[in-house]
């Protein structure tokens, strides 16, 4: 019986796997860039910028809403469906990435990416959101 599969010889093997090991080094480098560039960004982001998410993040919603004090999360429309939860708080990540949740949950979302917030938002009793940017240095809302 014939194989139809091509054969590498080991030494094409070697090569196409040291490419790999390069390209993967190379991308968590990058990515250990852009972390440590989080880390050590300035106090507050850019208040237009922000604005302009707070915005948008309060006419659709936040990427995850936390569900328990454990600080699982899910998608918003399980949130709401499943367990009856719609966020009244939104943290804003420098990344655009949000988690919502509820003041029974909030200092377990605080504590999951304390040092990346960029922003809190919170919805008052009429139902409009405000936000405030995240000081870093203190770890909290301004």
């Amino acid at each position: 019986m014939m194989n139809s599969s091509p054969s590498v010889g080991p030494g094409l093997f070697l090569v196409y796997m040291l490419v790999a090991l390069v390209l993967v080094a190379g991308m968590r480098s990058e990515f250990e860039k852009t972390r440590e560039a989080c880390r050590c960004r300035k106090e507050t982001m850019d208040p237009k910028k922000l604005a302009a998410w707070a915005q948008a993040i309060a006419m659709n919603g936040p990427s995850r809403v936390v569900i328990n004090a454990e600080g699982e999360a899910t998608t918003p429309r399980r949130a709401k469906e499943d367990h009856g939860i719609e966020p009244s708080i939104i943290y804003i990540r420098e990344d655009g990435w949000t988690l919502g949740t509820v003041l029974q949950f909030d200092t377990v979302t605080q504590n999951m990416w304390r040092d990346e917030w960029v922003a809190r938002m919170w919805r008052d009793e009429e139902g409009k959101w405000h936000w405030s940017d995240w000081d870093v240095s203190s770890g909290s809302p301004n």
